[in-house]
This record gives structure tokens, sequence and C-alpha cells, in this order.
């Protein structure tokens, strides 16, 4: 049977493979030290052979942050570039593009990314680090740079490495994520304008007791909705444990929010035209992948 709208994989399943091509590529290259420019030309590579490859058909990526890295246009910086990659290359890029690459990773112009591209994508990095790629393995999530992006990159390499090395092999212990070095740092990383909408305190509650308390999920909730002006409507905060626990009840309300207000969105306090997008931060995709992780009774 199936569905036409079933899908068995997505973009970000595509530059994780992009990855591994990455990986595969370098680390068999033979050269006793991989350095951070080879990966990042190398990923680069990566992306344009995706987006330019079988006359662009097989890319499908959703998001404006990636259209505007692979897509030229008359409306963005991409299209006022002389040069993307080399003549006579397989979509080597040119020192034109990697120059553009950096600084819009940076936030050049702009701002940089908070968004969950690079945390979706994130075993291959974790492999090649374990291969003794050391920092260079760093460039394969440095696409987004925002600083709670950064953050969320930590945890989980972090994470998975210890799941990788076998130090971390069964969910119920998945609390040892609160002893983390990178989750420590989080009160002094974590200080963004808009930190707010990490769910932090009722994270550690489910990590700590199996669950959250409703008032800490309705007090995460309670905040986020009304620091973006808005009223709560009936169904915003959790009012039974549901299926999932509180926390997962309460994941469901805040990632499906825009959806299910009809016009009405989840804003960063005093800045309105920047939306909150909380399942699409990367410090909640890590949060939500965890918490999902923990209904396996095995890491491995």
């Amino acid at each position: 049977g199936g569905t036409p709208f079933g899908r068995t994989f997505s973009d970000d399943t595509v530059c994780t493979d992009l990855k591994m091509q990455v990986v595969a590529q370098v680390c068999l290259s033979g050269v006793e030290r991989i350095s951070e420019d080879t990966v990042f030309e190398a990923l680069l590579q990566q992306y344009l052979a995706w987006a330019n490859n079988a006359e662009g058909n097989l890319f499908q990526g959703f998001g404006g942050f990636t259209k505007d890295l692979l897509k030229p246009s008359r409306e963005n910086r991409l299209g006022r570039l002389t040069s993307i990659w080399k003549p006579n290359t397989n979509y080597l890029p040119s020192e034109e593009y990697k120059q553009f690459a950096q600084e819009y990773f940076a936030g050049v112009g702009g701002v940089p990314s908070w968004g969950n591209g690079a945390v979706m994508s994130m075993t291959p990095q974790v492999h090649m680090q374990l291969q003794g790629a050391g920092r260079a393995a760093q460039k394969l999530s440095a696409t987004h740079l925002e600083a709670s992006a950064l953050l969320a990159t930590d945890i989980l390499v972090e994470l998975l490495s210890a799941i990788h090395t076998k130090k971390l092999q069964k969910t119920k212990d998945m609390n040892q994520v609160l002893k983390l070095n990178s989750w420590q740092q989080l009160p002094a990383r974590l200080v963004t304008q808009d930190s707010y909408v990490y769910p932090i305190a009722a994270f550690e509650e489910f990590l700590r007791n199996g669950d959250c308390k409703p008032e800490t999920a309705n007090a995460y909730l309670q905040d986020s909705i009304t620091r973006s002006g808005n009223s709560l409507w009936e169904g915003d905060l959790v009012t039974m444990q549901g299926p999932f626990g509180c926390f997962g009840e309460m994941l469901r309300i805040a990632s499906n929010y825009d959806d299910d207000h009809h016009g009405v969105r989840l804003t960063v306090e005093n800045q309105p035209e920047v939306l909150v997008r909380f399942s699409q931060r990367a410090l909640n995709t890590v949060i939500i992948g965890i918490w999902c992780a923990t209904a396996s009774q095995s890491c491995v």
C-alpha cells in the first residue's frame, strides 16, 4: 500500500549522507593531517553537487537559509558572485564562494542561524572526530553558528561520543546528560535575549524524575506565549498528563503552536518579526531527540 505523502528521507537525511561522503573522501585521502580547510571545501563541494547535479532536480533544501546558500537569485547575495565553483571540476567551490559561505554562516549582513540543520546530521562529525580528525571535523557543523546552536552542537557531540564509545549504553542512564561538560556550561553560554524559548527547567526535571511537573511545563508555556504578546487559548496549557507525560504534552503544544492557532504565531519578545519556531531551533531539537530516545531500551 503506502501513501503518496510518505517520505523515506528528508533534506536532513541527505545532508547526513553528504557529510558521510565528506568523511570517507577526506579520511581515505591518505593525508597525514586533515586540515579544517580541506573538510570545509569538501563539505561545500558536496552541497553544490547536491544543488546542481541532474540540473538541480535532486535538490530539496526547503528553508530560506539553505536556498540562499546554494541557489543564486537576483534577490540574494549568492546571485552576485562571479564564480561559485571552479571550471572543469566536479563542483569544487571557488575561493570567492568559500569566502561567501564563511561570511554567510557567520551572519555577515544578517544573523547566524540557530536552526537545527547541523544537529540533525551530527553523526558523521562524531565519527570523524573519533577517527582522530580533531578540530577539523567541527567544520561539518560550521553552518549554524548562533550561540544556542553551537551549544546544542557541543551537547550532542559529547552525548553521541559517549554512546559510540559505549560509555553510555542504556537510555535509563540518559540523565547523565546533566553531567556533560557542555550541559553544565549552559548557564554561562545561554544568555541571548531569546534564551527563554528553551524549556531548560522542565527538561532537567524530566531527566531527573522521568517527567516534569505540570506547573513547570505550564510556567514555560505561559511565559513563551505571553512574551509573544498573545493571549492564552484553551488547550495552550498542560491540563492532563497524556500518553507521553507532562513533558511530552508540553513539547507537543509548543511545537504545534503556530499551526494550531491559525495566523497567531509565537514570536521573540520585543522582536515581533522574529518567529520562535520552537522545534526548528537546534537546542530544542536536541532536547526533543533525547526525550524521544528515552523510550528505547538501549542507545545502540
